[in-house]
């Protein structure tokens, strides 16, 4: 994985803030390799997971005037993800059908 790939994937996660990264450089790697070296499905391995611990930590939970719903913004993330998923198939897609002529 390059610096720029990374890069990428950090930004479609919106895990951009360099002092406290939500992932570490080796995870955002084997998100890439897990993905088959693909950015947008690399980036959506990465809120997947991100939504998978929303609703494992925070759950539904009321206390006094503040709440939070980790369920809801596990959903969110998911269809960001869904998105991502498409957009990286379009992309495939696309590209089988690419070539120069001689």
């Amino acid at each position: 994985m390059t610096a720029t790939e990374e890069r990428q994937i950090r930004l479609l996660m919106t895990d951009t803030d360099n002092a406290n990264p939500i992932f570490t450089q080796t995870e955002v790697g084997d998100f890439f390799t897990l993905e088959g070296d693909n950015v947008k499905r690399a980036a959506a391995l990465g809120l997947e997971t991100i939504a998978s611990n929303e609703v494992l930590v925070m759950k539904v939970i009321s206390l006094l005037d503040l709440s939070t719903n980790g369920a809801a913004e596990s959903s969110a993330l998911l269809e960001r993800a869904a998105i991502l998923r498409q957009t990286a198939i379009a992309d495939e897609a696309a590209g089988a059908f690419d070539y120069t002529p001689i």
